[in-house]
């Protein structure tokens, strides 16, 4: 297969014959099978199991993927985020490197040879920077890149529901803090009515 690509430096009516196998296609759309190893690891999962589903059809409601993966979101958060984050990295990393590699080729750039450039790449648009000093120049490349765009923004958004969990406050810490708002209430007054009587008794010395 050969896709017409606009070379670089050069005016839009100048393109260069970037050649692609079956292959490429083929073992970059391979990667995106992860979706079924996820999918295995929620349905056999504890938030799925017979007795999970027994007990949320007593509560009113059906136990499925979407209940699953927000019982992993808040009882692993961090964990959960950084397995999806750094899996969706290197994968979609993998597949813009196929598909640039010849257009590297046909321009002899050597950008794309490491995977790193790749990575490079994916984080920098995943989290909606754009340096723009590595980007892709191919078709394929730019709808991994489009791709890329949207799953960061959702990723990005789940980090930071994460990062909130992590650092809120349990029902004990909770506790515990309006407790100590309280009693440091109580010892403000208490401290101000010992000054107010202060003031007053000295009030009273200076009026003698």
């Amino acid at each position: 297969m050969i896709i017409k690509t606009k070379a670089l430096n050069t005016s839009k009516k100048e393109y260069v014959d970037v050649y692609y196998l079956l292959s490429d296609f083929l073992l970059a759309f391979m990667f995106f099978r992860v979706i079924l190893l996820y999918r295995a690891i929620i349905n056999f999962s504890v938030f799925l199991d017979m007795y999970s589903k027994k007990v949320c059809a007593a509560i009113g409601f059906s136990a499925n993927t979407r209940f699953a993966f927000k019982c992993f979101i808040k009882a692993k958060p961090g964990l959960t985020v950084l397995i999806i984050f750094t899996s969706s990295v290197l994968i979609l990393a993998y597949d813009l490197r196929i598909f640039q590699i010849p257009y590297g080729v046909a321009q002899n750039l050597v950008e794309w040879n490491g995977l790193w450039d790749s990575i490079w790449c994916i984080i920098i648009t995943m989290t909606t920077v754009g340096y723009g000093d590595v980007v892709p120049s191919t078709p394929p490349g730019r709808i991994i890149a489009i791709f890329t765009a949207m799953w960061g923004a959702f990723l990005i958004s789940l980090m930071v529901l994460s990062v909130g969990q992590i650092f809120a406050l349990n029902e004990k810490e909770e506790e515990a803090n309006e407790h100590l708002k309280k009693a440091r209430v109580a010892a403000r007054a208490i401290s101000t009515f010992l000054k107010m009587l202060v003031v007053k008794r000295r009030f009273r010395v200076f009026r003698q």
